[in-house]
């Protein structure tokens, strides 16, 4: 709280409370100010300054009035000290002092103490002595316009307005405190700057974020283009920046890291000013048209508050959150943030990171593909190994079985052929006659027998030989696939590709660069030699 005790005898104003040391810039500014080291207080001398004038200059003050002297003063328009020529049949006229001296003196009645005043810089010029003349316009009718003048003392004047990260500069909305006079020499008003409110400044750049942000919260779009789902891998990318500044080339020295061919398209926008609200829209429309289009990019370098606000507005923000594609977005530095990176699908700190961000999904993605090569090589080795074991098993069991076979029938084929003889020999002593006629081909047909169970026998066997050559030939057949498999994608194969393979001192594939130490010493190997290098 600041508290002022306007003394109108003397003229004096003295101001004192907790908050004078804040105030003293703008106290010092409405006159001859002097520090009261043992009242701790600041006093304007000879100052005619009003209990009204003061309220205006701060809204919080309370002001006591002491030695009041009654007033009936008028706010009329003084009379011309001289009076006009009378000429004879001509009309009664003024001088041009005398007119310029009437429309000053009815300024200052209008306009008798500082009042504020409002709007958005439209235009700022200095001049090589220190003074800047602008042209304030009002936020809705650019075509309204009034001119302010700082004189003198620009430094002392923004050094709030500064240390909010603000500057005088276009597009900026301020509120100044003013003297309203009247320049005879131009025969224009002069808004003459005597202090700068810079919380208005902060508070209106503030407030436009969180009024669109809850505006777009209330239209439940807020988190509309945060729940569409990303590529799988990201290749054609849309950018929207500034054809002008370094910041592009921030952002392709971390994307190149990656050393991947990513397919970029770039709409080159305005990212302050102006035009930059209609081109960021035309932009984001015109790629979401692209095909096969994967995600829009809107970056920029740092800059001021008033350079920045464009992204808190309401019109581009709903256009984010409405793409069909993923935005990702880096506006200025890391302690800035807008309405664009709050809506849109992934925000980062600065354009590097942005870039980085894409670099590193190609990264991962290489790193695991060959990390699951290798597995697949381990995997398909022990495979190979494993089934040759079962395969030499499995023929071990077939010879064995077809052995066993042979044996058996081999030997009831003996055991048949040398019951016969007894057999004919009994039927000879008993039927010797009867029997000597049949004999012959009973000893024939028991032959024909012995012969056709060994055939069977035999053709069995053969039949078991050939299974057992043709299996075999088949798992020779998926071996020799398997090896022209795993040759395809072997490391020689990789090598005669294109791809290197890199060595750490001890031999070791290196998969991961954070695990290469300064200094350290590596084989790259190429598919025709090793090369020795150190890394950086």
């Amino acid at each position: 709280m600041l508290f002022a005790k306007i003394d109108q005898h003397s003229k004096k104003i003295t101001f004192n409370g907790p908050g004078t040391f804040a105030a003293k810039e703008t106290i010092k500014s409405l006159g001859h100010a002097k520090w009261n080291g043992a009242e701790k207080s600041w006093e304007l001398i000879d100052s005619d300054l009003t209990k009204e004038k003061l309220e205006q200059v701060f809204p919080e003050i309370k002001v006591e009035i002491t030695n009041a002297i009654k007033s009936d003063l008028k706010s009329t328009i003084a009379k011309p000290s001289n009076q006009s020529e009378e000429l004879d049949g001509l009309p009664h006229s003024f001088s041009v002092s005398q007119v310029s001296h009437q429309i000053n003196s009815a300024i200052r009645n209008a306009f008798p103490s500082i009042i504020h005043i409002r709007g958005v810089l439209s235009s700022v010029k200095k001049n090589s002595k220190g003074s800047v003349f602008m042209d304030l316009s009002e936020q809705d009718k650019p075509d309204e316009t009034i001119s302010c003048v700082v004189w003198s003392g620009l430094d002392k004047l923004t050094a709030g307005l500064k240390k909010a990260g603000f500057e005088l500069e276009k597009d900026l909305q301020v509120m100044f405190a003013v003297e309203v006079g009247f320049n005879r020499k131009w025969a224009s008003v002069s808004l003459k700057v005597v202090s700068i409110v810079h919380e208005y400044t902060l508070s209106k750049v503030k407030a436009q974020r969180e009024i669109t942000n809850e505006r777009l919260k209330a239209e439940k779009l807020f988190d509309q283009n945060k729940e569409l789902e990303p590529s799988f891998l990201p290749k054609k990318l849309g950018i929207i920046t500034s054809s002008s500044g370094t910041v592009i080339n921030d952002f392709m020295d971390s994307l190149n890291t990656a050393e991947f061919g990513f397919d970029l398209l770039w709409y080159s926008a305005s990212v302050q000013g102006q035009s930059a609200k209609k081109e960021i829209l035309e932009g984001i429309k015109k790629l979401q048209s692209v095909k096969d289009l994967d995600a829009i990019l809107i970056f920029r370098g740092g800059g001021s508050a008033a350079d920045l606000s464009v992204f808190n507005d309401y019109d581009i923000a709903k256009e984010v959150c409405k793409s069909k594609l993923p935005i990702f977005s880096a506006i200025g530095h890391q302690e800035d943030q807008s309405s664009i990176q709050d809506v849109s699908f992934m925000a980062f700190g600065v354009p590097k990171d942005l870039g980085r961000h894409f670099a590193s999904i190609v990264i991962d993605y290489r790193t695991n593909f060959f990390d699951n090569l290798s597995t697949i090589r381990d995997l398909s080795n022990r495979l190979i190994i494993q089934s040759e074991k079962d395969f030499y098993s499995l023929s071990k069991n077939i010879f064995s079985f077809a052995n066993n076979i042979a044996n058996v029938f081999s030997g009831n084929l003996i055991k048949l052929s040398n019951s016969f003889p007894s057999i004919v020999s009994s039927f000879i002593k008993k039927e010797k006659q009867s029997l000597f006629k049949t004999s012959v081909p009973i000893v024939s047909l028991a032959k024909q027998l012995c012969e056709f169970n060994f055939n069977n026998s035999l053709n069995l066997f053969k039949s078991l030989s050939n299974l057992s050559e043709r299996l075999i030939n088949e798992k020779n057949k998926e071996l020799e696939n398997s090896k022209r498999f795993f040759d395809g994608i072997s490391p020689k194969q990789q090598l005669e590709r294109g791809f290197t393979i890199i060595r750490d001192s001890k031999n070791n594939v290196v998969t991961r660069a954070k695990s290469i130490k300064a200094d350290q010493e590596l084989s790259i190997e190429f598919m025709d030699e090793n090369v020795k290098v150190k890394s950086i």
